[in-house]
């Protein structure tokens, strides 16, 4: 999914608009993202996507290149909302 772009994502809690966000990679619940917000690992953050709403995830990893993020297997729309992201 290089290159693939879109203006989805939002550090909750932040006063900053959406940040640009550049899925690098996913597998299974997490996906990394090549932006340049640092959220701190362990922190939420909500993606916000045009189809499947907001996506809270958990950042696990945050470094130079990007983000690593966690979602929720459990909730059905998070399910759907991952399902749109690697459409």
């Amino acid at each position: 999914m290089s290159g693939y772009e879109r203006t989805i994502g939002r550090v909750a809690g932040r006063r900053a608009g959406p940040t640009l966000l550049v899925i690098a990679g996913m597998h299974g619940n997490r996906v990394t993202l090549s932006t340049d917000a640092r959220p701190e690992p362990g922190s939420a953050v909500e993606l916000l996507h045009p189809d499947a709403g907001v996506l809270t995830a958990q950042v696990i990893d945050s470094n130079d290149s990007g983000v690593t993020l966690a979602f929720s297997e459990a909730d059905p729309a998070t399910r759907f909302g991952l399902t749109r992201l690697s459409a």
